[in-house]
């Protein structure tokens, strides 16, 4: 009890209490964190959904470490998604000296989301050392993956490529250039 009242900094009596007080704010603080990073998501998806008009898909990318989870990911894919039918969002989080990195493609068109997915797949699996470099799946629309090893500026261009194509591939809207692409991504 003794060395427990000195690590936190009070009398052997305050020790239960303050303990309690402790585990209470931890608490209160993991809620605020999910909550905070559901408003997060949410301004990060109106954005995306600001820049949908000319294209069928979208790229956010995401390099904080305090969003790197799939939990985030999917919260802005899933707010974009319910603005958009015809439209793909890709999310990447790819925060410096953290891996594996995360990929998740996500469309209420579940044949534009599969081959998003297949696509970006082979695209990041090519090159040196790639096979068996992504690893996930998903269906109905949803895929998450892990994507091994450093993400370098060669998958940048990768995603970026496979995006261009997608969007000249869907009738639903009109094919960008690369650097209108590049003039619009999206790096919130």
């Amino acid at each position: 009890m003794s060395l427990a009242a000195q690590a936190i900094g009070v009398r052997r009596d305050d020790v239960p209490e303050r303990s309690a007080q402790n585990e209470e704010q931890r608490k209160d603080l993991i809620s605020r964190k999910k909550e905070l990073k559901a408003e997060i998501a949410k301004m990060v998806a109106e954005r995306a959904v600001g820049e949908i008009s000319e294209q069928a898909a979208v790229w956010v990318q995401r390099t904080e470490k305090g969003t790197h989870d799939f939990d985030f990911l999917g919260a802005v894919a899933s707010t974009f998604v319910l603005s958009e039918e015809k439209a793909v969002i890709v999310v990447t989080s790819t925060p410096l000296g953290m891996t594996p990195s995360l990929l998740l493609i996500q469309s209420k068109d579940q044949n534009l989301a599969k081959e998003v997915n297949e696509k970006l797949k082979g695209a990041l699996e090519g090159g040196e050392n790639g096979k068996g470099r992504v690893k996930g799946g998903g269906a109905k629309g949803r895929y998450m993956s892990k994507v091994e090893g450093k993400w370098t500026k060669e998958d940048v261009v990768r995603v970026m490529e496979v995006i261009e194509e997608v969007c000249r591939w869907s009738p639903a809207r009109s094919l960008l250039t690369g650097a209108q692409f590049r003039q619009r991504g999206l790096s919130a």
